[in-house]
């Protein structure tokens, strides 16, 4: 055949036999026929495309090696790999917890309730990481996990950044309502419930508004 034998073929799909290509499309047919899809799967996890994706990868790396690699260096590579996509997962899951929170709140979380939602959520990502199948022995997945954990510590410090910008906007907008109530009030201190409602909503609106 064309493609195996001759040294010159540049994969141009005209040089490819006509009968070779009319196989190869029942068996793509066959292969990718949702009816025989299996999801794949290692060590009793499902593997996700991305997933699958990074262990080619990870074998790709190893052969490109210029050398035969022993057994020991395969399992170590996909060990490696599954504890890898396990920690992001888990990491992934306290940041878009976190996010998640922090978007429905408003203003703004008080100290203690943001570190006791902290706490929650990396208790949650580190017992995602303990409880699930794992590949590696008991040098490989606790260096996962304690770099779970001091990642995770980060990603609050960032969060508390954040938090605590919210809070100092929400501030600075509270003291502006404040001085425009306060000057309006200076002015005419003899007004109606009704003016003073006009007053409220439009000094807030006012506040809420400036960019601050």
């Amino acid at each position: 055949m064309e493609v195996a034998r001759n040294e010159n073929f540049t994969g141009d799909l005209e040089q490819i036999d006509p009968t070779f290509k009319d196989h190869v499309k029942v068996l793509a047919s066959s292969l990718f026929n949702p009816k025989s899809l299996i999801i794949k799967g290692i060590h009793g996890q499902k593997v996700r495309a991305r997933d699958f994706l990074r262990y080619l990868q990870t074998y790709i790396n190893i052969f490109n090696g210029g050398t035969l690699p022993t057994p020991t260096i395969l399992i170590d590579a996909i060990a490696e790999t599954n504890n890898l996509i396990l920690y992001n997962d888990c990491l992934n899951l306290y940041i878009d917890s976190m996010r998640d929170r922090l978007n429905e709140i408003d203003p703004y979380f008080n100290q203690t309730e943001l570190s006791d939602i902290h706490r929650k959520t990396k208790n949650e990502s580190c017992q995602m990481f303990q409880k699930a199948r794992k590949m590696g022995g008991q040098v490989l997945i606790p260096t996962f996990l304690h770099r779970l954990e001091n990642v995770i510590e980060e990603k609050f410090t960032s969060f508390q950044r954040e938090n605590n910008e919210k809070r100092n906007r929400f501030k600075e907008k509270s003291n502006l309502y404040n001085k425009k109530i306060a000057a309006e009030i200076r002015e005419d201190s003899m007004m109606n419930a009704h003016e003073l409602d006009v007053l409220f909503s439009s000094a807030k609106q006012s506040a809420l508004a400036e960019k601050i």
